[in-house]
């Protein structure tokens, strides 16, 4: 009986370690972070919002990202859109045609 107790509340400190948000394409998890104040807030990154722009839907009209199963792992990035920084000279494109993606932050 203590094991089967012990078992559960490290499910529900599991559980409540992150955030999860439903949208359409299924539900999200995300992480909890501070500010430079200690203010905690809920972060999803990585979200997609269309299909990738590849391939044959390149220079197309985007896409809505089709739905997932499972739970989404909104805790970490994707590549930037490809962008040159004008300011260094020099540089080189950096970035990814699949950067279809949204950051999400909200108030705990």
């Amino acid at each position: 009986m203590i094991l089967f107790v012990v078992l559960l509340i490290q499910f529900f400190v599991y559980v409540t370690s992150f955030p999860f948000a439903e949208i359409p394409q299924g539900p999200l998890k995300g992480q909890f972070l501070k500010t430079v104040n200690n203010r905690t807030f809920s972060s999803f990154t990585g979200i997609p919002y269309a299909e990738p722009p590849v391939g044959n839907l390149r220079f197309e009209l985007a896409r809505p990202a089709k739905k997932w199963n499972g739970t989404f792992d909104a805790t970490k990035s994707h590549p930037i859109c490809p962008q040159i920084n004008n300011l260094i000279e020099g540089s080189k494109v950096e970035g990814d045609e699949d950067c279809l993606y949204l950051n999400v932050y909200t108030p705990k």
